[in-house]
């Protein structure tokens, strides 16, 4: 064999694919794809039918649809969303404004009447940027875009809830990990303290995906395939940091149903939940490193010994 040969050898075998490298089933699982224009836009109703989009708003009666401009609420590409969901740009989620940062506000009465515009359209949280108590961080740990879903119990019509299917990925009977980023804050400008969790849900229909109370946590939600994080006690103006959450799930079809549904008390203050970095991946499969290092390496050791048996 020349070295030649070698050496085009070691190229064929680094062009190979990374072998064992485990594959994220989730579409957009950062947010970072979005047609949103401002920072703090209320994403569009899943159930909305103008097909302009401009009056998919959540669908409340104690509330005014707010447009800016006659412009349609934005999309998240692969998600659904219910009621009240926020996507913040990195450092906008207190971004200093004495009322909040711009966005498309809350909803409509119903999907063909206008009503008035809200009195204060816009929308933040309480950090120290704005005259709350704790440093809420431009990202995640994820980086990018991060949403913000009212966390207000059922009933008030804006309980926040995120929904994607994944068609045909994944095997029934295996073992599948749900992680992701979630923190937890405060609208301002509400007081008084408050308590936020989430339910996060993988199964094969919307039955799993019911509205729920935070008088549920550890319950195990509906037909076994919800699974709830702690419930984390907010101060008032107050924001609880992000944490990595991770619940293992048994995959029951091909096709599944992926939701995280806000949970906060009391009603009315309100309680936000954040989330970010969202994965859904095969439980147990390897996550090593890339092999292209490893094969240049072997195959730059192969010629090196090439070379010397070679040689007088």
């Amino acid at each position: 064999m020349t070295n030649k040969s070698l050496l085009l050898g070691v190229v064929a075998l680094c062009a190979l694919p990374t072998v064992g490298l485990a594959q994220n089933l989730v579409t957009n699982g950062g947010f970072e794809s979005t047609d949103a224009l401002h920072p703090g836009s209320q994403i569009r109703q899943a159930s909305c039918t103008d097909p302009s989009g401009v009056m998919c708003g959540i669908i409340n009666p104690n509330f005014a649809n707010h447009l800016e401009h006659g412009t349609p609420f934005p999309t998240l590409p692969g998600w659904e969303a219910t009621g009240l969901v926020v996507l913040f740009f990195p450092g906008t989620a207190d971004n200093g404004l004495a009322t909040g940062a711009q966005h498309q506000f809350f909803g409509q009465s119903n999907l063909t009447n206008t009503v008035a515009p809200h009195s204060t359209p816009t929308f933040a949280l309480w950090g120290t940027r704005n005259g709350g108590t704790t440093d809420i961080p431009a990202t995640s740990p994820a980086d990018g875009n991060f949403l913000a879903l009212d966390a207000n119990p059922p009933g008030a019509g804006v309980q926040g809830s995120i929904q994607q299917t994944i068609a045909n990925k994944f095997v029934p009977g295996d073992m599948y990990q749900v992680s992701f980023f979630w923190a937890a804050g405060q609208e301002k400008p509400f007081n008084g303290p408050n308590m936020q969790q989430l339910r996060v849900s993988l199964g094969p229909n919307s039955d799993c995906f019911g509205p729920d109370t935070i008088e549920h946590a550890g319950g195990g939600g509906k037909i076994g395939c919800s699974e709830y994080t702690e419930v984390l006690e907010t101060p008032n103006h107050s924001f609880q940091h992000w944490r990595e959450g991770s619940f293992t799930f048994a995959a029951t079809s091909s096709t599944e149903m992926l939701n995280f549904l806000a949970i906060g008390a009391p009603g009315g203050l309100p309680p936000i939940v954040l989330l970010d970095g969202v994965s859904v991946m095969k439980a147990g499969a390897p996550v090593p490193e890339p092999v292209s290092l490893s094969l240049f390496g072997l195959g730059f050791a192969g010629l090196w010994f090439a070379r010397r048996w070679r040689s007088p």
